[in-house]
Order: C-alpha cells, then sequence, then structure tokens
C-alpha cells in the first residue's frame, strides 16, 4: 500500500479549550507519513502553551497575527510538501482511522480532486446532535445545490497538486471559503465520496456557523451565481431572510434548547473524544 506524505493544517486563535482534542485526533492516528501544521493566530488564552507540549509532533507551528482564518489556512499549505492536503479547524477533531481510510481512498482514485466522508457535529460535551452522511453524487451540479448537497469540512481531504493550482481558498469569503474551493476543484473531476464517518465539529455559541449566519448564507449565494447557478442561489434567499430576521441570540437558544430535546431522548449518543497521548 502507498502511504502519501499527508499534510494537515491547523488554523486556530484562542480555542485552547479545544485545541488539545484537535491536535491529539491528528496524532493518535499514528499515520506513518505526516505532516502537521499549526497556524495560530497569536492566541492569549494557553493555546500556545498546549502547541509546545506537542511540539515534536508538529513539523511546523507558528503563533503571530496572520490575517485570519483563510490567510492562515493558506500560508500553512503553502509550508507544506504533501501529496494530500487537509486542514481541520481548532475545534474539530478527527475520528479513529480517519486518515487510513481516506488514502485507501487515495490509492483507489488517485486522480481525483478530493475525497471526502461524513461528520457529527456535537456539543462541547461530545453529544452528537447531528451526523452527516456524504451525498453520493459530487459533480458541481450536485455541489451547488448546497441546501441538499453540503460536505462535512472536516471530513474532507483534497489534491496538493489540484489545491495548489486553482489558488488555495479565496480571501474574499470569510464563511463559505470552502464552498468556493470545492466548485472550483470539482472542475477537473469528481470529489470521492465515503460514508464512513470521518470526524467530529464541535457546535458552540463562538462558531462561525452560529455568530455569522447571515454572512455565511449571503456568500454561498453569491457563489452559486458566480458559478451560473442562478436556480440554486434562489433557493438559498429564503435562508438569508430567515437569518436577517432572527434576533440576537436566536441562534445560540435554538442551539440549546435542541441540545436540552435531543439530551432527553438520547442520552447514551456520545462520541468518543481522542486519546491525549503520553508527553515526556
Amino acid at each position: 500500500m502507498k502511504y502519501p506524505l499527508i499534510s494537515i493544517v491547523t488554523p486556530s486563535y484562542n480555542q485552547g479549550i479545544f485545541l488539545e482534542n484537535t491536535i491529539a485526533s491528528v496524532i493518535e492516528q499514528g499515520y506513518p507519513n505526516l505532516e502537521y501544521i499549526v497556524m495560530d493566530g497569536g492566541s492569549s488564552d494557553g493555546s500556545v502553551e498546549i502547541i509546545r507540549k506537542y511540539a515534536k509532533y508538529l513539523a511546523y507551528w507558528q503563533s503571530q497575527p496572520d490575517g485570519g482564518q483563510v490567510a492562515a489556512i493558506n500560508a500553512g499549505f503553502r509550508k507544506a510538501g504533501g501529496e494530500v492536503f487537509a486542514f481541520l479547524n481548532s475545534d474539530d477533531f478527527l475520528l479513529q482511522g480517519a486518515i487510513q481510510h481516506m488514502v485507501e481512498l487515495y490509492n483507489q482514485y488517485p486522480q481525483a480532486p478530493g475525497w471526502t466522508g461524513g461528520g457529527y457535529s456535537i456539543t462541547q460535551d461530545g453529544f452528537i446532535l447531528q451526523t452527516r452522511i456524504t451525498p453520493p453524487r459530487l459533480e458541481q451540479a450536485d455541489l451547488a445545490d448546497w441546501e441538499e448537497n453540503w460536505i462535512y469540512q472536516p471530513g474532507c481531504f483534497f489534491s496538493a497538486p489540484i489545491a495548489l493550482a486553482v489558488g488555495l481558498f479565496n480571501p474574499a469569503y470569510q464563511n463559505s471559503f470552502d464552498f468556493d474551493f470545492w466548485m472550483r476543484i470539482v472542475r477537473l473531476g469528481r470529489l470521492i465520496p465515503t460514508p464512513r464517518i470521518i470526524a467530529a465539529a464541535t457546535i458552540h455559541s463562538n462558531t462561525k456557523t452560529q455568530k455569522y449566519h447571515t454572512r455565511m448564507f449571503e456568500e454561498t449565494q453569491a457563489i452559486q451565481r458566480a458559478y451560473g447557478y442562478a436556480n440554486f442561489a434562489e433557493k438559498t434567499q429564503k435562508f438569508i431572510d430567515q437569518a436577517r430576521q432572527e434576533k440576537p441570540g436566536t441562534t445560540v437558544a435554538k442551539l440549546l434548547y435542541e441540545t436540552h430535546t435531543q439530551k432527553r431522548k438520547f442520552p447514551n449518543r456520545f462520541v468518543r473524544f481522542p486519546e491525549k497521548p503520553t508527553v515526556p
């Protein structure tokens, strides 16, 4: 079996309460050909101490002002040398065996622009709010219908040569930059889906999807229009209208209510957190 160099970049800024799980989840994969890069934006919450703790496992790390999430990810990938790229936000983590499974997909479909699996949306204590299985068709026209066929970013790995060829992530988009990226790389081939759950994303009040709900949908709509999918852009308008009408705090209140309701129905539905490696 071929073990390509996998380069994973984690952008982070003041996410110390989640960051150790993120780093540990990559380390515990045990993948033999890994390049892990952490780009911290100058955190002041103890994140740097966590990064230093695991520095021997990292190919590179820095902590300094970096221009935000998109700039940090792009800068990380420009330092990377892998055949396959992925980025893992500092409040997300990989499940056991995730990299190995994605490498198996890579070996089956080495010419694909990307390979993508499903994921869990979880609360801070690990309760599973939602399970997302990857849609079976992932050509550009499928992805453009984002309401129906959205893919789970933490479970996405992609071709490094293709990512660099299309220019990585567009900083004009701060919320839906990954959607724009997928739309560009699938011009060069279809994404390869797997039904396996690859990663977990923590949903909390400071996530971009919670704080900038309206902007996320507005960017999604702008991208749909930019690629010629006006019909899907019209579908997105209803989400923009709903988000604009929401009062401050409504999204977080909905999250809290949903969590409380689901925990009563499914009291044992929790994800396994990564094992913290022993660091001398």
